[in-house]
């Protein structure tokens, strides 16, 4: 069965099916979630001044190659302490998973969210009948012939990593990819990042369309404040696709895998997810994304928003899960 999301689309999807998702006015956040959405919102830039371009990023020197998490072997992160998983098990009461960790499902107790520990958020849209971005909660069940699009923003400057395994299969490597920007997957604070990227030159490119055969796709987004250790990226990445005589998909051992799942283990994780299914995509949000430009405190936040407690982690790795029926 192949990864609906690593499927190249010959023909635009035909609009046929209705967005089966009413607009409806975000409902008011618990003190709760309030705490995590203001400390990830507390490090963009306020509004009206200049925000940073994606181009001034890539242009700075990056970070020291040094890892984050040591998946190479599955060796353990070095901030572990009791507590919770990343990856679809328990967080703090919870789970962290895209599909069902959703605000309300998390005790916080008296934990503080520090805006320096790292926060990643994201928001799934599907396009609807005109071909406009809406946004669309990840606990929808889809069907064959919708289409998605994930808009992704950190609080941190770093690296960005995504992996998609269908049915539980052995994850590969969808982002960075050698075809775009020579694998560089560096990212800016607050700097949205479309994935895919609504400026494809080929329309059909544009989203990610649901085939015919029924699955959960499960989606692994990954921040890093320094590069993952033993996942190619850049030139490394690029070479190895060149010498690859299939299709270049790489997959990480089972040891790289395990350590990368369990990079949380030792932290305290908590996700917020708001009710703001069928909102239109902001003018705003959508010339951050085409244009590379940092979103102020005034633009909407994401959907869903995982902040780590800890000010120490480099790494955090978040799951989306898509049912498919």
């Amino acid at each position: 069965m192949r990864s609906k999301f690593l499927i190249t689309l010959a023909v635009a999807l035909a609009a046929s099916s209705s967005l089966s998702v009413r607009a409806q006015e975000q409902q008011p956040a618990s003190p709760q979630d309030e705490e995590v959405r203001g400390a990830f919102v507390t490090t963009r830039p306020s509004a009206g001044k200049d925000v940073k371009k994606a181009e001034a990023a890539h242009a700075t020197t990056p970070a020291p190659n040094k890892p984050a998490a040591k998946t190479a072997g599955g060796a353990p992160n070095r901030h572990r302490t009791s507590g919770a998983r990343v990856g679809g098990a328990q967080v703090a009461g919870g789970t962290a998973g895209g599909a069902s960790g959703a605000a309300g499902d998390v005790q916080f107790g008296k934990t503080k969210f520090d805006p320096a520990g790292i926060g990643l958020g994201y928001t799934l849209f599907m396009r609807d009948d005109a071909g406009a971005a809406v946004r669309v909660s990840p606990r929808r069940e889809f069907h064959t012939g919708e289409a998605i699009r994930l808009l992704v923003e950190s609080n941190t400057d770093g690296y960005l990593y995504i992996f998609d395994a269908e049915n539980d299969a052995t994850p590969q490597l969808i982002f960075p990819n050698a075809k775009l920007n020579r694998g560089d997957n560096r990212i800016g604070a607050h700097v949205p990042y479309e994935i895919p990227s609504g400026k494809e030159e080929d329309e059909s490119l544009r989203w990610f369309v649901f085939n015919d055969t029924p699955a959960t796709e499960r989606v692994y987004v990954v921040v890093s404040r320094t590069p993952l250790e033993g996942v190619p990226v850049g030139e490394s990445l690029v070479k190895l696709c060149a010498e690859s005589d299939q299709s270049c998909v790489w997959k990480p051992t089972p040891q790289q895998w395990a350590g990368l799942r369990t990079a949380n283990a030792g932290d305290r994780v908590a996700v917020s997810q708001a009710k703001d299914d069928g909102r239109a995509q902001t003018a705003t949000e959508k010339e951050a994304a085409v244009r590379g430009l940092g979103l102020s405190t005034d633009a909407p936040l994401p959907s869903v928003i995982y902040m780590i407690a800890s000010t120490n982690t480099n790494v955090l790795v978040t799951t989306v899960d898509l049912i498919h029926k």
